[in-house]
Order: structure tokens, then sequence, then C-alpha cells
């Protein structure tokens, strides 16, 4: 069963702000000389909008001696809420080949599906990294730039486990490609000039 929601998070009422903010967010990272300065700001936005408590986008890369890892490259927590701050964990491509949930996403992440769910629905490493941090309802989209997956934006919410509204798994989408096309112009235009 899933918990009774706040009036502002009914899923029969459309919340018309979180596409405006969304619409916010790529604004500000079209704006912006670098996104690194405004990334911070356009995670807190997207959480709040979305009635979240943890906003995070992950990064992908090769290290030596530990293959992929997903870093964290900026987050952002509800201080409000107790017992879920500190930075996220990072992930080595080792516990994706040894846990069929984490090498299934990591698959579908590449194809640039969605992942959406409740904690208590999932197994294996993230059933137990999600419970830690107090994780009842999740939603991660891949993050793309130049050709690939660069990493992913997911959005936690950690006080109740809830069904994400498509206006709010779209809005979702909509921020990571904005992400992915405001790291391709940083890097383009910094071979420019």
């Amino acid at each position: 069963m899933i918990d009774t929601l706040p009036p502002s998070m009914n899923p029969d009422i459309v919340d018309p702000a979180v596409s405006v903010v969304a619409a916010r967010i790529v604004r500000l990272l079209r704006q912006a000389v670098d996104w690194r300065q405004e990334i911070d700001h356009c995670l807190e936005l997207l959480g709040r909008a979305l009635y979240g408590h943890r906003s995070i986008l992950f990064e992908l890369s090769e290290m030596p001696d530990r293959g992929f890892v997903q870093s964290v490259a900026a987050f952002w927590v509800d201080e409000t809420v107790e017992g879920i701050g500190g930075a996220p964990t990072i992930i080595d491509e080792v516990v994706v080949q040894q846990d069929p949930l984490m090498g299934r996403i990591a698959v579908e992440g590449r194809k640039g599906l969605m992942f959406t769910g409740l904690t208590r629905d999932i197994e294996g490493y993230l059933r137990t990294e999600f419970e830690a941090r107090k994780i009842k309802s999740f939603v991660s989209v891949p993050v793309f730039a130049h050709g690939h997956a660069w990493g992913s934006l997911a959005i936690n919410d950690c006080l109740h486990q809830r069904v994400w509204t498509e206006e709010e798994m779209a809005a979702v989408e909509i921020v990571a490609f904005a992400i992915g096309d405001a790291i391709e112009r940083s890097r383009s235009e910094a071979h420019v000039g």
C-alpha cells in the first residue's frame, strides 16, 4: 500500500509548478557559462518542486583498477528531514557486475530508460543502500552527453512511498536533457577560442 500523501502530492492533481520549474532550470543551464556553477541550485529547485528530499547528479567515469565508477557530480539534500544527509555512495563496476538489478539498470540506462519505483519492491545491493539512506521512492533518468551515457539524474522521496506522476517523470527527463546539453556546450565552448 502506498503511504498517504500530502494534498500537494495528490497524483490526481497536476501541479503546473513542476513544468514551470523544469523550464526555469532549462533556462538557467542554457544561460550558464559553466553548468557546474548552476547545478546545485538546479538540483534544489527540482527536488523541492517534486516534493523530494534528495536530488543527485551521478557521473560515470573510468578509473584505473576500478573500471567504470558512478560518482557524485553534485547533490542536494533537504536538511529539514532528519537522518538523510551526507554524500550519496560511489558505485564501482564490480558491484554492477555482481548484482543482477544493478546490471539490468546499467543496460537499460545506456538505452535511455528511466528507473523508478519503491525501495520495498527491489532487492539486492540497491535495496540495502536505499534503506540505509531512508529512500522510500525514487526516479532516475540517464544523462547523455557527446553521444554516450554520461551519468544519471535521480530524485529520492525519503518520507513517502509514492508513484511518480507522468508530469513529474517528464520534468526529470527534461532537466536530464538540459544537463546533457549544458555539459556538451561547456566542453565544446572550452575548445573554441
